[in-house]
């Protein structure tokens, strides 16, 4: 939309502002659909520009403004430049390259300063490996020493023993050769007068015998029966344990919210459980999958450029008005 030439007579707030009212649109609106605080707007309208800011930056905002209300943006761009003072500008332009210098000369000294911290922790971390690695040294050689000592002592036990048990050997054999000298210089000397002695027949042997396998087998058969009765006992009294399944409840299905944002947005998104699931101004080409329980309670600062499908299904987003805040509840 043009501006006319009794327009041109006002300033470009005023312009702006007559604009704003004649479309029915509110400072809130505007500082929505822009993104721009609301005190930048007012700044715009009364003309009372923050003097730390550039008049690029105004610029850039004074166009998007005209954009808006569609007004030709290169006249009211014209009719700023002629009311910005180049002095000024050029003064916050100096100001900014001084801004900048300075912010270069804090970031080198912010260089320095995390180089030299990293070494410091590289160097506590070295440290605190050598020392580690030296008790590690310090406990091997101590158990490997405690291991030598220990073999030397068994080796003398060993040894000690085995000189124990020969000089027993060498006794018991000096005594049983002493021994049979002396029982054979009897034998020699005095034999006994031999006596005729009775052998038993070998029908009495047998008898004998069998008396004796009659006595046995009654005690072995009783032996048996006892420990078959143990047995049993033992059987039944023993107890089988059964191993209950757990039951577990399932895993509720989640529900997927996905959101495709086609221009800057304002949202705040939370799930029925209370969880806030999105917030803050997302860039155009924004796409979220987001997962929780519906329904779904979304919050837009411009509903027109935003998409939303619950579970693959659209919703419908026609009755919302464009550049106005919706509040609104998916998946009821």
């Amino acid at each position: 939309m043009a501006i006319t030439e009794a327009e041109l007579n006002h300033s470009t707030g005023e312009i702006l502002s007559h604009a704003r009212r004649q479309q029915s649109i509110e400072q809130d609106d505007v500082a929505k659909r822009l993104c721009l605080p609301l005190q930048r707007i007012k700044e715009i309208e009364s003309e009372n520009y923050d003097a730390s800011i550039s008049a690029a930056f105004y610029r850039g905002y004074i166009r998007s403004y005209a954009q808006l209300l569609k007004l030709n943006d290169d006249e009211v761009i014209k009719l700023f430049n002629s009311s910005v003072d180049e002095k000024a500008e050029l003064k916050t332009l100096s100001n900014l390259g001084a801004y900048r210098t300075q912010r270069k000369e804090l970031n080198s000294k912010n260089a320095v300063f995390k180089s030299i911290t990293y070494l410091i922790v590289i160097a506590f971390i070295g440290l605190a490996v050598w020392g580690i690695k030296d008790r590690w040294a310090a406990k091997s050689s101590s158990a490997a020493t405690t291991a030598s000592t220990t073999n030397v002592l068994a080796l003398d036990v060993e040894d000690t023993g085995s000189a124990n048990i020969a000089t027993e050997v060498s006794e018991s054999a000096t005594g049983s050769i002493s021994l049979s000298t002396e029982d054979a210089a009897t034998v020699v000397t005095s034999e006994p007068p031999q006596q005729s002695v009775p052998q038993p027949s070998e029908s009495a042997v047998v008898d004998s015998q069998t008396a004796g396998a009659q006595e046995v087998e009654p005690e072995t058969n009783i032996a048996l029966e006892q420990s078959q009765t143990e047995q049993l006992q033992t059987s039944n009294f023993t107890e089988t344990t059964v191993t209950e399944p757990v039951v577990t409840e399932a895993t509720q299905a989640q529900d997927i919210l996905l959101v495709t944002v086609s221009g800057d947005c304002w949202l705040e998104i939370y799930d029925n459980t209370g969880e806030r699931l999105a917030v803050g101004l997302k860039k155009s080409g924004k796409v979220m999958s987001l997962q929780g329980q519906a329904p779904f309670k979304v919050k837009l600062g411009n509903p027109s450029v935003v998409g939303i499908q619950l579970n693959n299904v659209a919703f419908d987003m026609s009755s919302f008005a464009p550049g106005k805040t919706a509040n609104f509840v998916v998946g009821k």
